[in-house]
């Protein structure tokens, strides 16, 4: 997987002209968003802390605007973005 992003980044290097400030912007969306894909689908068993995301998503979207900042009044920004995705699945 590694060596796949290595020559990703590698050829969008070579074939992108990084000069003209066009070619950086595009450079650098084009490797953000393979980023973005591979850890985007990335499986739920990778990570140690990627199974505990998911039970929070899934509770956080059952509950009100109004429940969350009683249950999840440390990170509330966290909690209410992952409210706002649940409504836009």
């Amino acid at each position: 997987m590694y060596v796949f992003i290595l020559l990703l980044i590698l050829i969008s290097s070579l074939l992108i002209n990084t000069k003209a400030n066009k070619g950086k912007k595009l450079y650098l969306i084009f490797n953000f968003s393979v980023f973005a894909i591979i850890s985007g689908l990335r499986g739920e068993t990778v990570g140690i802390d990627t199974t505990h995301y998911i039970y929070n998503f899934e509770t956080i979207s059952t509950y009100g605007i109004d429940t969350i900042l009683s249950y999840y009044d440390s990170d509330v920004a966290n909690s209410y973005l992952m409210k706002l995705v649940s409504c836009l699945h």
